[in-house]
């Protein structure tokens, strides 16, 4: 049992070095076929009689009909399938102890299930009906086309959104729709057929990764994945991701958030896939600039030394879209150009001072520890697999990251600094009242 196993383990992990020391559990991912042809990762954990499963589609909301079709089809409610009026529907999910959701996200179309096992064929039959023969009520589409222009509305306002949308903006382009302002007069335009076609031309078996985690066997696993998804259309593999713009120009963007209590600041350099052979040196050094909850060079130098930020992070992000890797703050709007000063210095000091000892052995003791901390239920652990999946990792990460972990030397961590930190490449946007002591924006993407 992978959680019965991994509960003695969290005390260890309180102790400083213990990560290294610990002998986590191997972990077995096994691939499943059913008859009909659907292939899925398994996880098998018998600790609690529930079986999780993450589905994705690929494509997303980069391929909609119409801008604004997925993020329409995340807010509704009210929906329903076959004949099932909607309240019924949803009582015949809480009678399963069943859930259903779909996540529609750029690249790919989230699926996630959760069943109880004794229960599984009735709550397989219930979501394939959801998948196959939804249905979307007149006053659902009301609904959410007002739910919607209210989101739109308050993103308007909120600095920290108008950053990101900017950063999408600049990094993605065109290729993800619905991340500016024209969007709202918009919404009114997106119809029934085109969420429809969504759901037809995205949901299909030849487009579906499936990773699934819990209580439930190989044997048994197969037969439930054709009736889960055996119904959906046969389809094709969503057209790979077009080529992104060139990288945008480095320099200080500015979106004027008038009103806004707080600014968003954000700083840019391109990340690296997780097939990279850097990646794992990148997280070490990601950990250290800002990724650490109290020791970030980020932290100290911002809100410990100085007070002068609500909250500050970074993250390398990566999953099907142009890998990024980002700094975040909030603060008050005037001294938005002195955090920007200190930022720039501290990715400096990160590319030509590298990181100590102690930061590296903290860091990879955290990395060691959190990915074990962090698989305690089987929704986290499809998850994960799913993750895997969509990648492009193989099963056996989850030990082999260990023994990459394990392998990382001072060296090989601050020579990756060098090749990957260019602080001249920063794009650094900041949302927010402007102030006289800002340095003039370079100019701003369409819709902005």
């Amino acid at each position: 049992m992978i959680r019965a196993l991994l509960r003695p383990l969290l005390i260890c992990l309180l102790l400083p070095g213990a990560a290294l020391a610990v002998d986590p559990p191997k972990v077995t991912i096994e691939s499943v076929t059913s008859p009909g042809g659907i292939t899925a990762w398994l996880w098998r954990d018998e600790t609690v009689p529930v079986i999780s499963i993450q589905a994705a589609a690929r494509g997303g909301s980069r391929l909609d009909p119409k801008p604004g079709v997925s993020r329409l089809m995340n807010v509704l409610t009210g929906t329903t399938a076959g004949n099932y009026d909607p309240v019924g529907f949803v009582r015949q999910f809480e009678s399963l102890s069943a859930s259903l959701a779909i996540n529609r996200t750029p690249a790919y179309d989230q699926i996630s299930i959760r069943m109880i096992r004794d229960k599984r064929d009735d709550s397989a039959d219930l979501i394939a009906l959801s998948l196959t023969q939804r249905v979307i009520p007149d006053a659902a589409i009301l609904q959410g086309r007002t739910t919607l222009k209210r989101q739109l509305q308050a993103d308007q306002r909120q600095p920290g959104v108008r950053a990101e949308q900017t950063l999408a903006a600049l990094f993605l382009g065109d290729r993800v729709p619905m991340i500016t302002t024209p969007l709202l007069p918009r919404v009114d335009d997106i119809t029934r057929d085109d969420m429809m076609a969504v759901s037809r031309d995205r949901l299909t078996r030849a487009n579906l990764s499936v990773a699934v985690a819990g209580a439930i066997s190989p044997a048994e696993l197969a037969p439930l994945l054709d009736r889960l998804f055996g119904k959906l259309p046969p389809g094709e593999v969503a057209p790979p991701l077009p080529t992104f713009p060139e990288r945008p120009q480095p320099g200080f963007y500015h979106v004027p958030v008038p009103g806004a209590p707080q600014s968003s600041l954000v700083t840019v350099l391109p990340g690296l896939d997780r097939r990279d052979a850097d990646f794992w040196p990148a997280a070490i050094l990601e950990h250290v600039l800002g990724g650490a909850t109290f020791t970030s060079r980020l932290k100290i130098e911002l809100r410990e030394k100085r007070g002068m930020v609500y909250s500050t992070g970074s993250a390398l992000r990566y999953g099907g879209l142009r890998p990024t890797w980002v700094t975040t703050a909030a603060m008050a709007p005037g001294r938005v150009a002195e955090a920007i000063a200190i930022t720039k210095r501290l990715w400096a000091e990160l590319r030509d001072g590298g990181i100590t000892q102690d930061e590296l052995d903290a860091a990879r003791d955290y990395y060691l520890g959190a990915s074990i901390v962090s698989l305690t239920s089987t929704g986290a652990m499809a998850d994960f697999v799913g993750r895997l999946q969509l990648d492009g990792l193989p099963p056996t990460y989850y030990d082999d990251r260990r023994a990459l972990l394990a392998g990382l030397t001072l060296e090989r961590v601050n020579a990756a600094a060098k090749r990957l930190i260019d602080p001249d490449a920063l794009v650094i946007i900041a949302a927010g009242e402007t102030t006289p002591d800002l340095p003039p924006s370079l100019p701003l993407p369409p819709g902005f």
